[in-house]
């Protein structure tokens, strides 16, 4: 809904097409003609069927092997990582761009993830952490209150309510005492 509000665009999965999705081509119009891309030249070129690329006359069956050597590590910062995925696999300016704009908008949802789930995380780890504090000295207690907290994030998912589970809880609770 925020997208819809800040009117900002909703990235194509993969199922609606990605890069082939209608309205990303409708987008894409709009941002080529924003940014100066012409939308012929965006394309990469494709090889024709020259013979001399695929000529294998001079391939030696049995030359050696190269050493195996050890994998670039990917970057760790996400424009940096775009970068390199631009490079690496040889993206034309519509995919770059396609990245840039959908990297921009899962980082603003993602710092608007953290910063709202805040508070419910905070209170989450404080139970875990009581949770955790008798995990060996009352071992019952314990798989009473993991059950109970995997319930708040299980149970809502079946269609249950918030007094359902609480109820369910302390029959639990009364079972064990």
């Amino acid at each position: 809904m925020e997208h819809q509000v800040e009117r900002r665009p909703f990235e194509p999965g993969l199922r609606a097409g990605g890069i082939r999705d209608a309205g990303w081509k409708r987008l894409w119009a709009r941002l080529s003609k924003d940014l100066g891309v012409d939308n012929h030249t965006s394309q990469t070129p494709s090889k024709g069927n020259d013979d001399s690329e695929t000529d294998l006359s001079g391939y030696n069956t049995y030359a050696p092997t190269p050493e195996p050597r050890e994998p670039t590590p990917l970057p760790d910062d996400p424009w940096e990582r775009l970068e390199y995925d631009r490079g690496r696999l040889h993206w034309d300016k519509e995919r770059y761009q396609f990245g840039k704009i959908f990297l921009n908008e899962s980082l603003i949802d993602g710092a608007r993830t953290r910063n709202k789930n805040e508070p419910g995380d905070r209170q989450a780890r404080k139970k875990r952490e009581t949770m955790e504090s008798f995990r060996y000295v009352d071992p019952a207690r314990f798989s009473l209150e993991y059950r109970h907290f995997q319930g708040h994030i299980d149970l809502p998912k079946k269609g249950w309510t918030q007094e359902e589970i609480n109820a369910m809880y302390d029959a639990e609770v009364g079972i064990v005492e």
